[in-house]
């Protein structure tokens, strides 16, 4: 919708109300001058003619540009206009380089390294919550007030993970930025987390870690009806694995041969091997005749070259009675073995390694990655002997290594 009037007034751009649907709000003032109104931002705009067709052209944002600087903007364009000059060409010769554009960037350069979902998210971030703020701006006129009044609006969500992994990105685009010639200066190291902040609650994701509570967890799936759910329930218990690598098992990734399941990590970026015990290649031969011309092991429903959702363990676990909230969720079989698994008396590094935990350099890595396959395999082997007793029910007393 429009609305023309000889001229705009303060109480105007405050009644004039965002609009409702996708169509934005116009308020003209004179000599083709308007005020452009979205959801998220006001925004002054100059409509003209040159060469008989009619161009427009962004002026500034209200309230950091108000009226009088607007139509001041808009006479000196008029008397361009009149000489014959292209404000627009002009406009893009003068061009200074935003943060949105540094932004994009940097990610396209620092992201590539980084796994899709990491880096996803960070764009998500970038367009939902920075670029409406400051996206047009250049770096050098960005304030550390205006980053902090970003945050804080996030903080006011509850969101404090979300405030201190936003800020070490906003960090790393201004060091970007300054590195490459397009700043000075950079407003979000002069912020400190912990001084402006709350400290974020670490919330531990729920699990069993009883012998008992196991085995009335691995009953409760051998009994689940969805063989492809159920055979990835037994592969996250049996191998240790995160969630999203199970549900991303490949065929290809599969080694008979060495009896291995052999990756990418997809938090540390590592490769990664992980033992197969004789339960878990049985899993794999239930699922050859079900999944076997599909890329995936485990497909989802929505087609055999797509995994199962973010939500299919979560969902099976409830439907099984579980509170994935307060008893045991998908991440939970994690920790179920690692406590078990220490009580059982094996070694913390081995544990760390199947976990496929980061390590402190690559060195370490390495000698993890290359040394501790056998040991690993033959613990992984009495993992699953176990897990397999606790199903049954027998009382299974764990053996301490370390003082055998």
């Amino acid at each position: 919708m429009a609305r023309r009037s000889k001229g705009i007034t303060e109480a105007a751009i405050r009644n004039l109300k965002a609009p409702e649907g996708k169509r934005p709000t116009r308020i003209y003032d004179s000599n083709g001058l308007f005020l452009f109104r979205t959801k998220s931002r006001r925004v002054w705009k100059l409509r003209y003619k040159l060469d008989g067709r009619e161009r427009w052209l962004i002026l500034g944002e209200y309230p950091a540009m108000g009226i009088r600087q607007a139509r001041a903007e808009a006479g000196k364009i008029h008397n361009k206009l009149l000489a014959g000059i292209d404000p627009k060409l002009e406009a893009i010769a003068q061009k200074v380089v935003t943060f949105e554009e540094v932004a994009l960037r940097w990610l396209a350069h620092s992201g590539k390294d980084w796994s899709a979902k990491t880096r996803d998210l960070c764009h998500s971030w970038m367009v939902g919550d920075v670029f409406p703020r400051f996206g047009h701006k250049p770096p050098d006129r960005i304030t550390p007030p205006e980053v902090l009044a970003l945050l804080r609006k996030i903080e006011a969500d509850g969101n404090l993970y979300k405030v201190r992994r936003l800020l070490n990105y906003l960090r790393r685009v201004f060091s970007f930025a300054i590195s490459h010639g397009d700043a000075t200066r950079n407003p979000a190291s002069e912020l400190v987390a912990s001084d402006l902040f709350a400290k974020e609650k670490v919330q531990h994701r729920p699990a069993f870690t009883t012998a008992k509570d196991a085995g009335m967890l691995m009953r409760m799936i051998d009994g689940y009806d969805n063989p492809i759910v159920r055979g990835a329930l037994m592969m996250l218990a049996l191998t240790l694995s995160r969630p999203g690598e199970v549900r991303a098992m490949r065929w290809e990734d599969i080694d008979r041969e060495r009896n291995q399941w052999r990756y990418v990590v997809s938090k540390t970026n590592m490769p990664h091997a992980v033992p197969l015990p004789r339960q878990a290649l049985a899993i794999l031969d239930e699922m050859e005749p079900l999944t076997g011309r599909s890329a995936l092991v485990f497909p989802g429903l929505r087609g055999r070259d797509r995994p199962l959702s973010n939500n299919a363990f979560n969902a099976a676990l409830r439907y099984m009675g579980i509170d994935t909230r307060t008893q045991h969720c998908s991440h939970g079989f994690r920790a179920m073995g690692r406590t078990l698994l220490a009580e059982m008396g094996f070694a913390p590094e081995w544990i760390e390694r199947q976990l496929s935990h980061k390590q402190p350099n690559d060195v370490i890595a390495a000698y993890a990655r290359e040394q501790l396959l056998d040991q690993r395999t033959d613990m992984m082997q009495q993992w699953a002997d176990y897990l397999d007793g606790l199903r049954a029910g027998a009382q299974v007393i764990p053996i301490n290594r370390k003082q055998a």
